[in-house]
């Protein structure tokens, strides 16, 4: 077995427009491969992305489109797949983009 520390960043993000709180927290592995999990009240969602051009997670998630990242994160078992969740979970991804944004300013 095999044990490794690494580094992970966490976002706590509060006071969004009619959400719970939202943690964020991102794993970069190495320039173009790494992991962001998404978790706000009691539904939990992570992607993976191994090809992003050497872009980190933060930079990845900040240009692309919210539908696609929506599509790409996978759902804990908490929230079916139907279109109101996913409009739910459209509204956590843009209001983590507008936090990454504001960190990157």
């Amino acid at each position: 077995m095999i044990t490794k520390k690494t580094t992970v960043t966490r976002l706590e993000i509060t006071e969004a427009k009619a959400l719970d709180p939202i943690r964020v927290y991102i794993e970069d592995y190495e320039p173009g491969k790494g992991r962001i999990t998404i978790s706000c009240y009691d539904s939990a969602w992570v992607g993976y992305w191994g090809g992003m051009s050497g872009a980190t997670i933060s930079q990845f998630f900040m240009r692309s489109d919210a539908c696609y990242l929506c599509g790409n994160l996978s759902c804990s078992q908490t929230l079916r797949r139907d279109k109101s969740n996913e409009k739910y979970l459209i509204r956590i991804i843009e209001a983590v983009q507008l936090a990454l944004r504001e960190l990157a300013a």
